[in-house]
């Protein structure tokens, strides 16, 4: 029997993960550390500590090699890394320093998620529902007067044509987005309009790309954008919108009754801290489990001044 191989929709999800990722450290990292290569970029530790504090708001240790010329540099930098997720409670499922140091694609990927499912995820909750199931909630209550146009179950499948993006919009601020005259049979358009307007009215940054959602949808990628978007409009009102009444006829057959009109009432407001968002625009892992740490020990050396 050959080797196995693996078709381009098999790994499509790691490059979109890489791309999304870095966008989305790069929101809350400063301008001069911005990443580039994440792969690359994360080996010498630095930037992970300047993530690490900036969304935790603590410090990730005292002292730490700020010039890093040596791979033994790097793994005592990353092991401060490990040793302050771990005191966070921060799971960590069988990634350690060296597998940053060396490169490891998906266990890179694995890192990042486990760092935004933990400081952007599991700190959201509506109605007493948290993480990825508030998340999911908060979408449906801010969706559940487009029934005709939207349904959301998930993090995939609802979300392919763009329409969801849009009617997200366009509950917030019905002036922005067209949505009656948007169709599910133009996906790439209704993206990037979304995109773009996320981008330029409410300055989220484009973690996604329509191209993104050509082959298959990556759940995580979605959640993390949507993420960011539940922290700029978690803080708003929804209006109570007047649809226009030509896509809502449709759905009223001649010998129905039209249904009653509903008073849409206002969504408690969320709260929850919004980062800045500015971001210099350059930016994924399959499995979750459980976990352990691995800390590499290195070799003694002479002491570092710092």
């Amino acid at each position: 029997m050959g080797p196995r191989t693996t078709s381009p929709v098999d790994e499509g999800w790691v490059e979109v993960q890489k791309h999304t990722f870095t966008r989305w450290a790069n929101v809350f990292l400063p301008p001069e550390m911005a990443l580039d290569d994440l792969y690359e970029d994360l080996k010498d530790g630095l930037r992970l500590i300047a993530l690490l504090e900036r969304i935790s708001n603590k410090s990730v240790c005292v002292k730490y090699n700020k010039v890093v010329k040596y791979r033994i540099h790097q793994l005592e930098n990353l092991n401060h890394v490990f040793g302050f997720m771990q005191k966070e409670n921060v799971t960590v499922t069988n990634i350690g320093s060296s597998d940053i140091v060396d490169g490891n694609t998906k266990l890179v990927l694995g890192l990042m998620w486990t760092i935004i499912k933990h400081y952007q995820l599991a700190d959201i909750s509506v109605h007493g529902v948290t993480g990825k199931e508030g998340l999911l909630l908060w979408c449906k209550e801010c969706l559940q007067d487009f029934p005709d146009i939207v349904k959301i179950t998930n993090f995939t499948t609802s979300w392919s044509n763009g329409l969801a993006f849009c009617a997200l919009i366009y509950a917030f601020h019905p002036d922005l987005i067209p949505l009656d005259d948007l169709s599910p049979e133009h996906p790439q358009e209704n993206l990037a309009l979304a995109f773009t307007t996320l981008e330029k009215s409410f300055e989220v940054p484009q973690l996604l790309q329509v191209e993104d959602f050509q082959v298959t949808v990556d759940e995580k990628s979605v959640l993390t954008y949507l993420a960011l978007i539940f922290r700029v409009f978690g803080v708003l009102e929804r209006p109570v919108i007047t649809r226009t009444p030509s896509m809502d006829e449709t759905l009223v057959s001649d010998e129905e009754e039209p249904c009653e009109e509903l008073e849409v009432t206002e969504m408690p407001q969320i709260y929850v801290p919004v980062a800045k968002i500015s971001v210099p625009m350059t930016t994924s892992v399959q499995e979750d489990s459980p976990i352990h740490v691995k800390i590499d020990t290195p070799k003694a050396i002479p002491t570092i001044t710092l």
